[in-house]
């Protein structure tokens, strides 16, 4: 049976990949006035806001219906998942365990996933749900250590606090904390390298995809600087990276369907710091794809018309990510984008803010560029070394 596939805003990845499959149709919904080029001649679905799911599931039903072919609405990010959950659900539309709202929300909040995971497994460390000051005050003196505060859903590096116990009421005075009153999470803060595990998941079976390394900023903003996939690790600590993923993915619910966990390593094992069900953002999934020879996308879709996990080859190929501070550069962008793409290993260059919002870097959203480059192993270091230096060059 065909599948007829409705996709909020897909990425032009999305689409490459189902269009190696005969038996997919991909209808994008999109908002009137995008441009359709990027869609290759789809049909697309016209909403004025693709994240309203009464709104999206009113466009379907008034569509016409393929009576041949199955219908699903398929979605890969935090928002957009919870989307297509609740469309499906009000469509009578499923698959085996795919984008369960409620496990969307335990991954959703910090502290429900780590409470569901149990207050004493060593995956996690000591945390509090809170949203006063005098909270995380209490919690910041009792465990003595330094700790970290954050909102309790994503926040892409932002508010992100470091505290430290004879300073924590100095800090928080000084800094905005309105925020909290959504809800915010403090903990411990582990030490270590940081690493996020992709995942493809189907009726409950967990097959890992890889392990990126994830270099940040470090305190207190701990912001997302490179990515290197697959991590140069051990196979030991890879094997407990992978085995923490999949508890974690099973605690919270997850059966069916991309995933991407985020994780601490430190001299006791990993620890927990974040779990979505959706692939990795930052180009995670199109690192997959160069190494594996399969993005992520293109693996779900096999997975999702086969009922079951498709094999993901090794090989030698490894990719990275290095996101790029462009303060002070004399270059235009266009000759910034021509110069990266020139040098040997890069697959893109990319603009993510206009010159006339750049500023200083304080959360996800607001870094400047990326670079995107594969390449053997041995070649990994010389690279990135490149990239930096041409970056330089310009300024």
């Amino acid at each position: 049976m065909r599948f007829t596939i409705y996709i909020p805003t897909p990425r032009g990845i999305v689409l490459e990949a189902a269009r190696r499959f005969g038996r997919l149709s991909v209808v994008p919904v999109i908002q009137p006035g995008q441009d359709l080029s990027e869609y290759g001649g789809l049909e697309p679905l016209f909403v004025q806001d693709p994240l309203d799911p009464v709104e999206v599931a009113r466009a379907v039903l008034a569509r016409d219906a393929d009576g041949d072919s199955r219908s699903i609405c398929l979605a890969f990010g935090d928002k957009s998942t919870e989307v297509a959950s609740l469309v499906n659900a009000a469509l009578g539309w499923d698959l085996p365990g795919y984008l369960d709202f409620v496990t969307l929300e335990t991954f959703r909040s910090k502290s429900k996933l780590r409470r569901v995971l149990g207050v004493g497994n060593p995956l996690n460390v000591p945390f509090a749900a809170v949203s006063r000051c005098d909270e995380v005050v209490r919690f910041v003196e009792k465990i003595g250590t330094q700790a970290i505060l954050k909102p309790a859903d994503g926040s892409g590096s932002r508010n992100i606090v470091t505290l430290d116990p004879g300073t924590v009421s100095a800090t928080l005075s000084a800094i905005d904390t309105s925020w909290m009153s959504q809800g915010a999470v403090v903990e411990q803060r582990v030490v270590g390298p940081e690493f996020s595990v992709e995942a493809l998941s189907w009726n409950g079976e967990h097959s890992i995809l890889g392990v990126t390394r994830k270099f940040t900023s470090g305190p207190p903003g701990f912001i997302e600087t490179g990515h290197e996939f697959p991590a140069d690790v051990s196979l030991e600590v890879r094997d407990a990276l992978e085995h923490a993923t999949k508890e974690i993915l099973s605690a919270a619910g997850h059966l069916s369907g991309l995933s991407h966990t985020e994780l601490i390593l430190d001299d006791a094992g990993p620890k927990l710091v974040e779990s979505h069900g959706r692939p990795g953002g930052d180009r995670i999934s199109d690192m997959v794809g160069l190494v594996r020879g399969r993005s992520s996308f293109e693996l779900w879709f096999d997975a999702m018309l086969t009922g079951r996990l498709p094999v993901v080859q090794e090989s030698g190929v490894t990719a990275g990510v290095e996101f790029l501070d462009l303060t002070g550069m004399k270059s235009t962008d266009e000759q910034w984008t021509d110069r990266m793409l020139s040098l040997p290993g890069v697959v893109e260059a990319s603009i993510l803010l206009p010159e006339a919002e750049r500023g200083e870097i304080v959360s996800s959203s607001t870094r400047h560029s990326l670079v995107v480059f594969c390449g053997s192993t041995d070649e990994r270091a010389r690279i990135r070394r490149a990239i930096n230096a041409a970056n330089l060059e310009l300024k």
